[in-house]
């Protein structure tokens, strides 16, 4: 991201409820997710999907669950499949798809480490409405820098409800 300084980026204490990353309007154009951070041993990545979406909507912003456990090498990444679809554009990855209910995540995303050709993502479905794509989140960055999404993530009616100190 550029032109950005540390006042366009602030976490959000532990404990407080909402995004984990408060981002100002000139953030939100180069980075237009609604972050939710977890760094847990036995996640419960449908609860934590729901907490993101919840989060995200409330600020117009597209959900990201961003997720690692301790003595993990990197950082994981997983948004709604379609903003996902829409956000890589022209870049190639290499797919797996997984329909389950209950799912060992870190057994899963150990596959995205292994030598590919191209972006490995895993696309998960628990439903129909419930289909999430996870990537590394460094992977995640090198999309944002290549095709960054247009606008801001919210429309001029959307950006009224922003309070002032984040724009």
């Amino acid at each position: 991201m550029t032109g950005l300084d540390d006042a366009d980026i602030k976490p959000t204490p532990m404990g407080v409820n909402g995004i984990d990353l408060q981002l100002s309007s000139a953030a939100r154009a180069q980075f237009p997710f609604g972050v939710e951070c977890k760094n847990k041993e036995d996640l419960s990545i449908w609860s934590e999907f729901k907490q993101c979406l919840e989060n995200a909507d409330r600020e117009h912003l597209i959900p990201l669950l961003v997720f690692t456990r301790n003595y993990e090498r990197c950082s994981y990444a997983a948004m709604p499949t379609d903003r996902f679809v829409d956000l890589q554009a022209d870049q190639s990855w290499v797919e797996t798809t997984v329909t389950a209910k209950r799912i060992s995540i870190w057994d899963l995303v150990a596959t995205l480490n292994d030598p590919h050709d191209g972006i490995p993502v895993i696309h998960l479905a628990r439903s129909e409405k419930e289909q999430y794509t996870v990537m590394r989140f460094t992977d995640l960055l090198d999309i944002c820098k290549t095709c960054p999404p247009e606008g801001d993530g919210t429309s001029k009616e959307d950006a009224e409800e922003i309070p002032p100190s984040l724009r």
